[in-house]
């Protein structure tokens, strides 16, 4: 493994920094275990920054917010919390759309309208009220449960410098089960089965790849990120790009400038080989 030096950058963080020079990008994980699966993975990575690692895990969390890093870990919590909010504002709205039509049925009855028109449209009023009120309230309670969750397992995997099986399982049931316990001892228990249940599922998920691609678990969480930081450095620098020459960026625009960049670097490896 090359080891680099970076001069006049004494502050660089020592989460999986990222330094651009001659057009070749510096990378290093912290991780001792995912080390050597990076070194393997990263095909267009040259040389790599080397760091201590006997860095805490608080300094570790620190520098994942105040370095203003491209992490997997935090842009995955904060992804996974809006698309909870989302989902549960849609299916909270649906799930209690008959409520409020019987509701309105039973308040409106002996009450005079201006007309079939005028019912309408208070019916139509009064359902769009009951779903904005039903869904935000479903949305913020799904967001906290899975924002939890997925902001507990990451951070712990950076304060720990490994990923176990038993991060998901462990703590989706005391997630869960914490967040019942208000409305009783049955609603406590139900909650830790279905929370253990589904951490399991994704245990498992994450198992069967690391299996097919022949990995420890460890080092198969370590993969998916290394790759996952990847896609989020090559969309930050398109993006920085369409920016500089003022072009307004749509998600076509951004697919389409990846795929160009793929091809070129396709063609470039090619015609090297």
């Amino acid at each position: 493994m090359v080891k680099s030096k970076v001069k006049g950058k004494r502050n660089v963080s020592p989460l999986n920094a990222v330094v651009a020079s001659e057009g070749k990008i510096h990378t290093k994980d912290i991780f001792p275990q995912a080390i050597e699966e990076s070194r393997m993975a990263a095909d267009n990575c040259d040389d790599y920054i080397d760091y201590k690692n006997d860095c805490s895990g608080w300094s570790k969390i620190k520098a994942m917010y105040l370095n203003d890093e491209l992490c997997m870990e935090k842009d995955i919590s904060i992804k996974m919390t809006q698309f909870a909010f989302v989902m549960g504002f849609l299916l909270g709205g649906q799930r209690k759309s008959y409520i409020a039509r019987e509701r309105f049925m039973t308040y409106s009855m002996g009450m005079r309208y201006l007309g079939a028109t005028d019912a309408k449209i208070r019916k139509m009023d009064y359902s769009t009220v009951m779903f904005i009120k039903h869904g935000i309230s479903s949305g913020l309670k799904l967001s906290v449960l899975l924002g939890a969750i997925i902001f507990l397992t990451t951070h712990l995997t950076v304060w720990r410098n490994r990923f176990s099986f038993w991060y998901f399982p462990v703590i989706s049931a005391s997630v869960s089960s914490l967040l019942m316990l208000p409305l009783g001892i049955e609603k406590f228990f139900q909650a830790f089965a279905v929370g253990i249940s589904s951490g399991l599922t994704v245990s498992a998920i994450i198992y069967l790849y690391a299996v097919a691609n022949k990995q420890s678990f460890n080092n198969a969480y370590f993969h998916l990120k290394y790759h996952y930081e990847k896609n989020m450095r090559e969309i930050w620098r398109i993006q920085t790009q369409m920016k500089k020459s003022n072009r307004f960026l749509k998600w076509r625009q951004l697919v389409h400038a990846k795929i160009t960049s793929t091809m070129k670097s396709l063609k470039l490896n090619n015609d090297n080989g």
